[in-house]
């Protein structure tokens, strides 16, 4: 979306995409984005490795950003990192209620045996 804003605020015609440069540009960032992404997924099966061979304890803050966006941060904490999730709330009825779905959903992404602490 954003390089499309790119496109539109500078008045750049969309075929410019399609020249050679623009084109290895792309290309370039699809290999980061695909790079990245699997670097996170090994991270993430190094912690779920770790879940399963400790345990977890499961946490969340909230904040709200420049925007006036509420966003809620889901941790689980394990000896391999911190962080799992974050979840923009801002169109919810932000309610004990959509806090516990919330937190059900994750800790049973987690896997409810592994959770050995709520904070």
């Amino acid at each position: 979306m954003h390089i499309a804003n790119f496109f539109y605020e500078n008045g750049i015609p969309f075929n410019a995409a399609n020249q050679g440069v623009m084109k290895s540009w792309l290309s370039q960032l699809d290999n980061l984005d695909r790079k990245a992404k699997k670097e996170t997924d090994k991270l993430k099966e190094k912690q779920e490795k770790a879940w399963k061979q400790y345990g977890c304890s499961f946490m969340s803050d909230g904040w709200t950003d420049k925007w006036g966006r509420h966003l809620i941060n889901f941790l689980v904490n394990c000896p391999e990192g911190t962080f799992l999730s974050s979840v923009d709330v801002s169109s919810q009825v932000q309610d004990a209620t959509m806090l516990a779905d919330l937190f059900e959903e994750e800790i049973n992404a987690i896997g409810k045996d592994l959770v050995i602490q709520v904070h």
